[in-house]
C-alpha cells in the first residue's frame, strides 16, 4: 500500500478537521492484528498438518514393516481380492466337508452300533437264560438238599423213638413241621402238637406218654419174664404201658428217660 494512500485518496472523504494520523494508526494496529491472526492460524495448521504427517509416517512404517515379506513380489489389490476369496471358499468347504465327515461318523458308529447288538445280543440273551436256568437248577438243588436234610433228621427222630409211623403219617408230620435253615443246615425245627409248635426235642420227650404215641410206638420184646410188673416191687418199668401206669409224674418221666435210653 503506497505510503501518501491515506493522504490523497482516503483523507479527502473525510470530515474536514479530521485528524488522519489516528485514521492511519488504528487501520494499521487493525491490520497488524489480522496479519497476527492470520500467522497464528498458519502456525497452528502448519503443526497439525506436520502432526499428521508424523502419524502417518509412523503408520507407513509400520505398514512397511508387516508386508516386508512382500516386497519385490507381485502382490498387488487384484492378488489380494484373489486370496480373500479363496479364503472364503476354503472355509465355506471345509465347513461342508466337517459336517459331512461327521455325517459319514455317525452313519458308521450307527452301523457299528447294530453290527455289534446283532452279534453280542444272542450270546447275551443266551447267558442270561443260562444265568436263569442256573439259579433255578441251584434253587432246586437247594430244596432237595433242605428236603433231606429235614426228612433224615425227622426219620432220625422216629426212628429213636421206635414210633412205627407209615409213609402216610410220615409226609402229615414233615409238612406240618416248621424249619429254619442256615448255612450249616437246619437252625431249628419245630413240630406240630397239640394245635401248636414246640421243639422237636421236646416233643420227643411228650409224644411217648399221649395216647397215639403208646399205639404208635413199639414195644421191645420181653426175653426176661421174671421182669413184667417188677414196678410193684420197684424195678423198671419195661413197657410204655407200664410207664403210664406210674403214678408219680416224676417218677413217670424219669422211667420214660430210662425206657428211650434204652431203646434209642
Amino acid at each position: 500500500m503506497p505510503d501518501n494512500f491515506f493522504e490523497e485518496v482516503l483523507a479527502p472523504s473525510l470530515k474536514e478537521g479530521a485528524d488522519i494520523s489516528v485514521v492511519k494508526n488504528t487501520f494499521s494496529e487493525y491490520l497488524q492484528k489480522q496479519n497476527e491472526e492470520f500467522t497464528q492460524g498458519l502456525r497452528t495448521n502448519r503443526d497439525q498438518i506436520l502432526n499428521e504427517k508424523k502419524d502417518l509416517s509412523v503408520k507407513m512404517q509400520e505398514y512397511q514393516d508387516k508386508y516386508s515379506f512382500l516386497e519385490g513380489k507381485e502382490f498387488n489389490i487384484d492378488t489380494y481380492n484373489n486370496m480373500v476369496s479363496e479364503i472364503d471358499t476354503y472355509k465355506s468347504t471345509a465347513t461342508k466337508d466337517d459336517e459331512e465327515f461327521q455325517h459319514k461318523l455317525s452313519e458308521q458308529y450307527l452301523k457299528g452300533k447294530k453290527s455289534y447288538e446283532e452279534t453280542i445280543t444272542p450270546t447275551v440273551n443266551s447267558l442270561k437264560m443260562q444265568l436263569e436256568q442256573e439259579k433255578k437248577t441251584s434253587g432246586e438243588y437247594q430244596s432237595k438238599y433242605q428236603n433231606y436234610l429235614a426228612e433224615n433228621k425227622l426219620r432220625s427222630s422216629l426212628s429213636k423213638m421206635g414210633v412205627d409211623a407209615d409213609e402216610y403219617f410220615f409226609e402229615g408230620f414233615k409238612n406240618k413241621a416248621k424249619i429254619e435253615y442256615g448255612e450249616n443246615g437246619i437252625q431249628n425245627i419245630n413240630v406240630y402238637h397239640d394245635g401248636g409248635h414246640i421243639p422237636l426235642e421236646d416233643w420227643e420227650r411228650i409224644f411217648p406218654t399221649t395216647t397215639l404215641g403208646k399205639k404208635m410206638i413199639r414195644v421191645p420184646v420181653n426175653s426176661g419174664g421174671a421182669s413184667h410188673g417188677s414196678k410193684g416191687s420197684g424195678g423198671e418199668s419195661n413197657t410204655l404201658e407200664d410207664i403210664s401206669l406210674i403214678a408219680d409224674p416224676k417218677a413217670r418221666q424219669s422211667a420214660l428217660v430210662k425206657y428211650m435210653e434204652k431203646n434209642s
